[in-house]
This record gives C-alpha cells, sequence and structure tokens, in this order.
C-alpha cells in the first residue's frame, strides 16, 4: 500500500544549470515544457521553462582566479556532497578531493591539479539516489553533506585550474560506486576571502 505520497505545490519555481551541445542549446527555450518526474502518471506533473541564459565560463573563471590567491580555498556547496568510490573515504558524506585532471578530459580543459578538502561544515542528510531505468530498481540511498555546505581546501597542480574549477561549479561531479553512477553532485564553487583573512 501506499502510505506516504511526495508532491510539489502548483506554481513552484525551479532552477536549474544544462550542459548541452550546441546543435540542442537553441531548443531550450521559453515556452518549452518538461514532464517532471518518473514515468506519466507518477510524475510531478509538468513545468515550463520561463527564462534561459547562457553562461560566460570566461566571467566566472576571472572571479574564481581571484579566490585562489591565498593557500586556502573557501568553497561554498551548491548541490549535495557524495562520495561513492571505494577508494576514498567513504565514511565521509563529501568527497576527500576532486581529481581536475580527470574532470578536465570530460571538458576538453588542459589542467593537472587536484583540489583536497579539509574541513566540512554543514548538515548531514540523505541523498535519494533515484530509480535507475537500465536495472529497473531503485538505487540506494547514501549519506550527504546538504546544499549550503561550507568546504575548505587547497588547490594544487597546473593548467588552467580556474577553467576547470568553473566549470565545476556548474556541473558537479559524477559520482561512480556500488554498482551505480549519479550526476549533479559536488557542485562547489570557490568563494573569494575577505581582506583580512590574511595567509
Amino acid at each position: 500500500m501506499l502510505y506516504e505520497y511526495e508532491a510539489i505545490a502548483q506554481g513552484t519555481v525551479f532552477w536549474a544549470y544544462l550542459k548541452l551541445p550546441e546543435n540542442l542549446s537553441s531548443e531550450v527555450k521559453p515556452g518549452l515544457e518538461l514532464s517532471i518526474g518518473r514515468g506519466v502518471t507518477r510524475g510531478f506533473g509538468r513545468a515550463r521553462i520561463t527564462k534561459v541564459e547562457r553562461i560566460n565560463i570566461e566571467e566566472e573563471e576571472e572571479r574564481i582566479r581571484e579566490c585562489l590567491n591565498s593557500r586556502r580555498v573557501i568553497f561554498y556547496a551548491i548541490s549535495g556532497l557524495v562520495s561513492l568510490s571505494p577508494l576514498k573515504n567513504t565514511s565521509l558524506p563529501y568527497p576527500r578531493e576532486i581529481d581536475l585532471k580527470s574532470f578536465g578530459k570530460e571538458f576538453g580543459v588542459e589542467v593537472d591539479g587536484k583540489v583536497t578538502f579539509t574541513e566540512a561544515y554543514g548538515k548531514l542528510g540523505t541523498l535519494h539516489c533515484g530509480w535507475d531505468i537500465q536495472s529497473n530498481a531503485e538505487r540506494p540511498s547514501v549519506k550527504s553533506a546538504l546544499p549550503g555546505s561550507i568546504l575548505i581546501g587547497r588547490v594544487s597542480g597546473g593548467g588552467d585550474i580556474a577553467r576547470a574549477l568553473a566549470i565545476l561549479g556548474f556541473v558537479g561531479t559524477i559520482e561512480r560506486g556500488q554498482g551505480f553512477f549519479i550526476t549533479g553532485v559536488n557542485i562547489v564553487t570557490p568563494l573569494r576571502g575577505h581582506p583580512m583573512e590574511g595567509g
């Protein structure tokens, strides 16, 4: 029996970042309607796009360069933070590090570095990883640091680190492990330090 039901109130406003191939970018425009949720009768209803803006990665890179002037970098989590890989410390509800080199390959960015997180501040929660269409089964839920968390870290390496971090702040990482993968997690962006913070 169904003992609980999730619903979204009519008029709820959403925002999202989409990475699209150039030939599809003109298709996403105000007025386009989308189905939200799984299935035709089990979804949350329909949503209509009301505003579309193209992101200027170069402007974001410039902002991030200013944030990288100190030894430690403060990151703000836009999404939930998750670590699924058995190679990472899975007792933590956030990734211990993000390999910018492998991340950069996915986006054609020449970078050889990493972000290592040393501290995290925020609330813990559970991330429900959705439904796996291929195996027709529910993915497990995992521990997660919630959006709005603050991470303290260090950025090391060379290459186009600012560009890689700019992209990371919009798309996050793909986490693989435990027999499935999830996207839209670990979307973090550096914050500009206070001028009195020091080194």
